[in-house]
């Protein structure tokens, strides 16, 4: 009987190492998958910002001649277009487009915050005002090129924000452009737009790659943890807390009906719910099989107890062939012993099932005399 008790530790253990094993390689393909896809597929791209136009919307330009200086006030209508390539959104922040004459900045307005969709493109508009006191510093080479007819500018447009990969990893992005154009003062019209200039900033993939795995390293071991500690698959405990003698009939120095009944209780200390299969009791006389009884249980929620009965009926044929049962009934007392069997799973992680087993053995004796069961002893 013992061995019967202590046989299942073996196969339990290796459970546990094949649960480990398992969660080991899940972790580790779902780790290459996910760095291969962050590599390729959701690879951060550059939001390519386009200035599609630049029209003059009002020119005033007024000469001092004796005074060599000029001054001169101008609006500019320039349309913008901003794709994101990525296949994820593109969020970005309160961004800014800037009018520069000659290495300095004289104009600026604002981009209002916004999410452009994965593969779409965005138009945006924007109106830039000379503003004159920028244009103090620039008075003399201001001069020269209002007598030329031309006034040389650049803008400058810098959109900040972020892709967040798969759901989880935040990926700054900065797209800026840059480009070149001069106004005609005398036709007051835009020539010579240059070409587009787009530059990307962010943070090195393979740094968001590494995060990626580190995350999934560190949820590794806390699962492993966990599975080892709180969550390492337990058995339930089974108690007996009673056995009666219903009936007694002894025949021709034979038992020839016995009625016990046993009162078990049964409890689940794991932290997640067990589900039993069908479990039995077995009754044993010098080592023998006179009686079994099944035991049916539900499932058992995390720490919870569930009381059940077991009835045995050994008829007279079970004792007829022992010759010591003539011996216990003239010295008044049978010796049983009981053993309970209640396997079934526990599912770790919500993944893994694990087999876990409730065992229980115990010995009693029946007072002839006295048609009783005296205190049952339990191992």
């Amino acid at each position: 009987m013992k061995a019967a008790h202590g046989g299942d530790a073996s196969p339990r253990r290796r459970t546990c190492r094949n649960v480990c094993l398992a969660a080991t390689a899940v972790v580790f393909v779902a780790t290459i998958v996910l760095v291969i896809l962050c590599l390729t597929v959701f690879k951060a791209k550059n939001p390519t910002t386009t200035v599609n136009s630049a029209v003059l919307k009002d020119l005033d330009v007024s000469l001092n001649i004796p005074r060599v200086s000029v001054d001169v006030n101008l609006t500019l209508g320039v349309d913008l277009s901003v794709k994101n390539p990525n296949k994820v959104g593109f969020k970005y922040k309160n961004s800014t487009a800037s009018l520069n004459y000659r290495g300095t900045q004289v104009g600026e307005a604002q981009i209002g915050s916004g999410k452009i969709s994965a593969d779409q493109t965005k138009p945006m508009n924007v109106t830039l005002t000379i503003m004159a006191d920028r244009l103090l510093g620039k008075s003399s080479e201001l001069f020269s090129d209002v007598r030329a007819g031309t006034l040389p500018l650049n803008t400058f447009t810098k959109i900040s924000g972020k892709v967040i990969v798969l759901g989880i990893f935040k990926i700054h992005v900065v797209s800026t452009s840059s480009c070149d154009f001069s106004i005609d003062v005398e036709q007051e019209q835009c020539m010579e737009l240059s070409k587009l200039k787009t530059m990307l900033k962010q943070k090195p993939l393979l740094a968001a790659a590494l995060a990626v795995l580190g995350v999934l390293l560190a949820l590794f071991f806390i699962m492993l943890i966990l599975g080892l500690t709180k969550y390492k698959p337990k058995d339930p405990i089974t108690r007996v807390d009673a056995v009666v003698l219903r009936n007694l009939d002894i025949s021709h120095q034979a038992p020839k009906l016995i009625t016990v009944d046993m009162s078990l209780s049964i409890k689940n200390q794991n932290k997640v719910v067990f589900k039993p299969t069908k479990g039995t009791a077995v009754l044993f006389y010098k080592g023998v099989n006179v009686g079994e009884a099944a035991i049916e249980i539900g499932k058992m929620a995390p720490g919870a107890t569930i009381n059940t009965n077991a009835t045995f009926t050994p008829l007279a044929d079970h004792f007829q062939r022992n010759p010591e049962v003539s011996f216990d009934l003239l010295a008044g007392r049978m010796p049983f012993n009981t053993f309970t069997k209640v396997p079934g799973k526990v599912k770790v992680f919500g993944m893994a099932k694990v087999g876990v087993i409730s065992t229980r053995l115990c010995g009693f004796e029946i007072d002839i005399r006295s048609k009783t069961i005296g205190d049952h002893r339990c191992a």
